[in-house]
């Protein structure tokens, strides 16, 4: 980089490529260093991507009412993936299950980080 860079002019794509890199020389080879940090973010992108392109279609909820039902359903599906469960298998079991809870601690009990996929 240091040997080709002075030869490109500083306003082309890859002059200004060149530039940010060289500005930001400790930041990138800190990956070389700690091999555990990722140098993009794609597996976040990935997982809030759902979110974003529901949250155009939220706009479109009949009632307010509705969009709060979409939020707490989109809730429990993000649990049932954040505790390693399918949100198929978690919902079966819970419209399997929720007319018998009465009280508050049963439906807590009902609650993805509850349910025991085995």
């Amino acid at each position: 980089m240091e040997q080709h860079q002075p030869g490109i002019p500083p306003k082309v794509p890859l002059g200004q490529a060149m530039s940010y890199l060289h500005k930001n020389w400790d930041e990138f080879i800190r990956y070389i260093d700690e091999p555990f940090l990722s140098i993009d973010n794609n597996v976040l992108e990935r997982q809030i991507r759902p979110l974003a392109v529901g949250r155009h279609n939220w706009l479109f909820s009949a009632s307010e009412a509705g969009a709060q039902a979409t939020a707490a359903f989109y809730s429990l599906v993000a649990t049932c993936k954040l505790n390693a469960h399918k949100p198929y298998h978690y919902f079966k079991y819970l419209f399997e299950n929720i007319r018998a809870a009465k009280t508050d601690d049963e439906l807590r009990a009902l609650l993805p980080y509850n349910f025991d996929s085995s």
